[in-house]
């Protein structure tokens, strides 16, 4: 039975957490379904983490691209920290928190 409210996703940032550092994050995939002359064959997926440091955020961000990967038969390669400034117009996801695919927009 509902209860009449209407469910929905939104991105709250906390307090604590407008004083963690984005980290500018960049995974690359393959897939290997592709031909290798194939401009998808291997891709970047972008996205911001936010996170206390540099290494929790890869290791948060590096657990959900090899979740990927196996739920959509690619291979993930590698990743790092770009230093640059991105804006805003990519994925921002909290590291630690519950992320879909949809999310992330990959």
């Amino acid at each position: 039975m509902s209860d009449g409210r209407i469910g929905c996703h939104v991105d709250v940032v906390t307090r604590q957490e407008r004083n963690v550092p984005d980290h500018q994050y960049v995974a690359w995939f393959r897939d290997a379904r592709l031909p290798p002359d194939s401009q998808d064959h291997e891709w970047p997926a972008c996205f911001v983490v936010v996170a206390p440091n540099e290494g929790q955020a890869v290791s948060w961000a590096d657990e959900l691209c090899r979740g990927y990967a196996a739920r959509t038969h690619q291979t993930f390669l590698r990743s790092y920290i770009d230093p640059e400034e991105w804006g805003s117009t990519v994925p921002r996801v909290v590291a630690g928190a519950n992320v879909g695919d949809d999310d992330i927009g990959w």
